[in-house]
């Protein structure tokens, strides 16, 4: 494993969702962790579920709607205090994320600048910090975007959100080529994995009809979206690369 004993940094964990599904994966096969998500309580929450919880004790709780609020001190002070607690990281996973159902006209400024703030300038702007600092020379990142952001349609009901995953998976292949070669770039394409993002959005009953629609007949799990995060991070040819983790839902319409 070419990365055993190196550092990732998590971003966007908390209980039962995809970030925290990595961050078991990476600690499971010897990568150390530093877990950042909203939430404290749900933060420690996910560490104490890795095993030896205790052995992965670096964890920020972060609001990055305010970080980016603040400009470039934000993301400079952010990552100072957690250079303290890790020396280097070689993988980065920004999978922090935020939805909410709101066609074109129902999309209001606060809406708008929130979805933008934590799923696009929160990780450009962390990103280019890390950078900036060679708190990360080389390694991988690993962007968490939506097939929603290559669809033509994208999601009706959510303006905002798929406008910002396109967005990130554009950016990502920008990287791919700028970053090259000491840092590979790649992309996450979920389409409904069952998490709490989707508990909330969907509910039970949207849930179910949302997995009537999808070739596989279910909705994906946070350890098969894990697991694909997984190749791109070890697959050492794999950069500016997009994998779609749906059921077949992208192409059987």
């Amino acid at each position: 494993m070419m990365y055993k004993d190196k550092w990732a940094l998590v971003t966007g964990v908390g209980s039962g969702n995809m970030a925290e599904g990595i961050a078991m994966r990476f600690h499971d096969i010897g990568i150390k962790t530093a877990l950042v998500g909203h939430d404290r309580e749900q933060v420690d929450q996910a560490a104490s579920m890795l095993k030896g919880g205790n052995d992965t004790p670096i964890r920020r709780s972060v609001d990055f709607v305010k970080m980016v609020s603040q400009g470039s001190k934000g993301f400079r002070e952010f990552v100072g205090g957690l250079r303290e607690d890790v020396p280097e990281i070689h993988i980065l996973i920004h999978a922090a994320g935020y939805a909410r159902a709101a066609a074109f006209m129902d999309t209001d400024m606060e809406t708008f600048e929130r979805t933008f703030a934590v799923n696009l300038s929160a990780p450009f702007f962390l990103t280019q910090e890390i950078l900036r600092s060679k708190w990360m020379i080389e390694g991988v990142i690993v962007n968490i975007a939506s097939t929603v952001g290559e669809s033509t349609h994208g999601w009706a009901g959510g303006m905002a959100y798929s406008l910002s995953k396109t967005a990130l998976m554009l950016w990502s292949q920008m990287m791919a080529v700028e970053l090259a070669p000491n840092i590979r770039v790649n992309t996450i394409l979920p389409g409904s994995i069952d998490t709490p993002m989707a508990d909330a959005l969907l509910g039970e009953s949207g849930k179910q009809h949302m997995a009537d629609s999808i070739p596989l007949k279910r909705l994906g799990s946070v350890d098969e979206v894990a697991s694909v995060v997984l190749e791109l991070v070890n697959n050492p040819y794999l950069s500016g690369t997009e994998i779609r983790v749906d059921g077949a839902r992208t192409v059987g319409g």
